[in-house]
């Protein structure tokens, strides 16, 4: 009789424990709320396309989940507290960015159907910054075009950020913060507080690079630009240095013309070579007549006179080329007649 008692109230020790167990499990959600809360959370993105917008760019805002449904969540999107739209499986939003230094603020407030409400924001603090690329290249004088850069010379890049305190006082270029990038390469070199330039010179391989920046200011504003930099192959164009008028820079002598009077110098002005001078030492000028060479002494000009008044024509040639940068050459010929236009045998004449 006392066995039996010893294994009913044994039984009746693990019911109670089992009990006790279920109700403690069952209130096990209340007090993990926070944590649901944190991990709905989590599973939400906002993506904002352009990722850097500028002043008055058309803007997309959309959300995305991951572990829940919010094509059937309640999503209400405010604009600086206002309300812009609402609905069920609304996770996109249209908006333009304002002027330079204001700042749009976005609030997403998204009810899932299988958690708690989950509150997203993002800020638009669009600003705006525009590069100049000047090439380190040479044109000659009076030249209005611009100089281009050249294989394996310098560009200096410049950035000149408009950002806007308040929307309408400018802020100091050298309180920014300034991240350069080649291509995907970061410049460490030239990037950080107050560094608004880089000098940037290009590789070997003839290839074109993308050089961007990206400028940060105080709190959310942020501005990027890029410009592409393709290498071009320099040229020399050959101009009549009269002596009267000096180089005559309005034209350049074509490639076949008449000789006019018994005497003419010829002077070679190359273009987008890496040098300050057109008498840089280290650039090379060879000239050469009928395909020989013709020691002049390393001169970017040459007298061409024709001393015995024969006829017939000549074929001057110019090549042009930097010592101290294989890649950089250029070449340039120039067939003249002179005399009597009916002798075309060529002549070889003094210089």
């Amino acid at each position: 009789m006392k066995k039996k008692v010893l294994i009913i109230s044994t039984s009746v020790f693990f019911l109670s424990l089992f009990l006790c167990t279920k109700t403690f499990a069952q209130s096990t959600p209340d007090s993990s709320i926070p944590g649901q809360i944190s991990e709905v959370q989590e599973q939400i993105d906002v993506n904002v396309s352009p990722g850097i917008p500028n002043p008055g760019d058309d803007v997309k805002i959309s959300i995305e989940a991951y572990g829940t449904d919010l094509t059937k969540a309640d999503v209400t999107w405010k604009i600086d507290g206002i309300t812009a739209q609402k609905g069920r499986g609304v996770v996109e939003l249209d908006t333009v960015a304002g002027d330079a230094g204001t700042s749009k603020k976005i609030d997403i407030i998204i009810l899932p159907i299988n958690g708690p409400e989950v509150d997203k924001s993002v800020t638009l603090a669009p600003e705006k910054v525009d590069l100049v690329w000047e090439a380190k290249t040479y044109t000659p004088p009076f030249y209005k075009g611009k100089a281009l850069y050249a294989p394996q010379e310098k560009v200096v890049v410049a950035a000149f950020p408009n950002f806007k305190a308040d929307g309408s006082i400018g802020v100091d270029p050298t309180h920014l913060t300034y991240k350069w990038l080649n291509d995907i390469d970061a410049i460490p070199e030239y990037s950080g507080y107050g560094k608004d330039f880089v000098l940037y010179q290009g590789p070997i391989i003839l290839d074109s690079h993308t050089i961007t920046v990206t400028v940060n200011g105080d709190g959310a504003a942020e501005s990027n630009a890029f410009v592409p930099l393709a290498p071009i192959q320099p040229n020399v164009l050959v101009y009549e240095d009269n002596p009267l008028y000096g180089v005559l820079f309005n034209e350049a002598l074509p490639a076949s013309f008449n000789l006019g009077n018994n005497e003419i110098t010829l002077a070679a002005y190359p273009y987008n070579f890496g040098f300050k001078w057109r008498t840089d030492p280290n650039t090379e000028y060879t000239w050469s007549m009928n395909g020989a060479d013709i020691n002049i002494n390393n001169q970017p000009s040459m007298v061409f006179k024709n001393t015995s008044n024969s006829s017939g024509q000549t074929t001057v040639g110019i090549d042009v080329k930097s010592v101290s940068n294989f890649l950089v050459e250029a070449a340039q010929s120039l067939n003249i007649s002179f005399g009597s236009s009916s002798n075309n045998s060529p002549n070889s004449v003094s210089f």
